[in-house]
């Protein structure tokens, strides 16, 4: 753990606020799969046991009174359900493109800076110009960085 906050330490200050971000998209991330995977697990009851099974449960939870006041019948509720359901998935996957192309946009920029500030570093120590004769400054801005954010 302690890793972890040396590694944040050295982010530059706009990267430090929104790793908060990305992590609370993380977390939002995490309550959708698992909201998804708990709708899966009634629509594969209801499949494997037919529309008796899912008549049941309706009676069983007192839902099909609900239903049956608003002018539902049992195959528009099944549809209604069915379109609920695709579009749930159909959020968590816009949701989820949307995350991984903010993540990846600050991943892209937070190591822009961190080459830039590294290179200006390198550029400005002028105490160390004459052991320059090597390109190891070029491969500690352009790999090292890029290690540091994976």
């Amino acid at each position: 753990m302690n890793i972890v906050f040396r590694g944040i330490k050295l982010l530059p200050s706009s990267s430090k606020k929104k790793i908060w971000i990305i992590l609370l998209i993380q977390f939002i991330k995490f309550f959708l799969e698992i909201f998804s995977i708990g709708l899966i697990i009634p629509v594969i009851y209801i499949l494997a046991k037919g529309e008796n099974a899912f008549e049941s449960i309706l009676l069983k939870y007192d839902l099909l009174d609900f239903f049956l006041k608003n002018n539902l019948d049992l195959n528009n509720f099944i549809y209604l359900f069915l379109i609920s359901i695709v579009l749930i998935f159909l959020i968590k996957f816009v949701f989820t493109i949307y995350a991984s192309f903010y993540e990846q946009q600050w991943l892209e920029i937070s190591n822009a800076k961190m080459a830039s500030s590294l290179f200006a570093k390198y550029i400005n120590d002028i105490d160390n110009i004459s052991d320059r004769k090597n390109h190891n400054a070029i491969r500690n801005i352009t790999s090292e960085i890029s290690i540091f954010y994976k």
